[in-house]
Formats: structure tokens, sequence, C-alpha cells
């Protein structure tokens, strides 16, 4: 939280809208020049640090060309940013590209989604993959962020904010800027 808090504080910009004020993502474009050192210290970014640049870069020089890219392609494509790993590239295609297939699986996901969709405590990658496939053909991602979003529903990370919370917060927000 303190991190993506820092990187939207520091180059996001604030939108408000229906009463709510958001912090709003910095685009490639607005972070490809920060040095590294910064985002370690300013933005306490860690071991980070040095990724979030090559994405910066990458998205820069390759981010209009991925346009035409085959949604089964992007994940090939994401890999070609030093760092990205499989699990990577997928969350990338799912998430910032809306690839409704790109499933990343993570431990945490891995055990979820074995015990949802096949009954057990823990499977392999490829036999939840699997299982995704089955039950989500063309859309694994969107069904497993379903059954994931159920998970927490019952425990979430974050509860609800009350209406004079919000407020607060979005009294805090505007401040900050």
């Amino acid at each position: 939280m303190q991190m993506m808090r820092n990187l939207l504080s520091h180059y996001g910009t604030l939108v408000n809208f229906a009463g709510v004020t958001l912090r709003c993502f910095f685009t490639p474009q607005e972070i490809y020049q920060v040095p590294e050192d910064e985002f370690r210290l300013k933005d306490r970014l860690g071991y980070r640090a040095k990724f979030i640049g090559r994405y910066a870069e990458f998205f820069q020089s390759e981010g209009a060309s991925l346009a035409g890219v085959a949604d089964n392609d992007l994940m090939v494509e994401f890999q070609k940013i030093k760092g990205v790993g499989p699990y990577t590239a997928a969350v990338i295609a799912s998430h910032a590209s809306r690839d409704p297939s790109a499933l990343g699986i993570d431990v945490w996901n891995r055990k979820l989604l074995a015990r949802h969709l096949m009954g057990v405590d823990d499977a392999s990658v490829e036999a939840v993959m699997a299982a995704c496939k089955a039950a989500f053909s063309g859309y694994e991602a969107v069904g497993a962020m379903y059954l994931i979003e159920f998970e927490y529903m019952s425990q979430p990370v974050a509860p609800l904010m009350t209406k004079a919370d919000l407020r607060a917060r979005n009294d805090r927000l505007a401040l900050s800027v």
C-alpha cells in the first residue's frame, strides 16, 4: 500500500468523480526518465525500483505496436521485458491489456482455485490452469477473478469505508497534492 501510495502521490494526478477523490495512474512517458534511485529512495520501492523503469521503457517504445498483437501472443511479448516471467506477463496481459483468458497463477491463487474448481487443497499450476480452461474457456482470468473475489467477500483484506471515513480520506488526499 505504501509503495503504491507513494507512486500515485508523486507521479499520479487526482480525479474527482461522484463525490469520491481518486488517484489516477501515470503513463509510461511520465515516469520513463525517473532515475532508479528516486524510485528506490523517494518512493520506497526497494528491489522493484529497477523493474518499473524497464516496464515504462517497454510500454513507451513498444506500446503502440502491441495494438495488433493477438491476445494469446501478448504474454510472449511481455516476457521480452527483462525480469518478466510467465506469471507477471499473464498479470500484465490480464489487467493492463484486458485479456480475459490471461491468468497468472501464484501460490495463493493456485491453492484457492484448486479448492474451488477441483475440490483439493492444492494442485500443480498446469492442473489448475486446465481446470480453469474447462470451467471458463476463453475467460479463465475473469472466472478466476470472480472466484478469488468470492473468497475475499467473507474475509476482506480491507473492510468497506463508512461515508464519514470516505470524506475524511478524500480531504486528506486533496491536502496532500
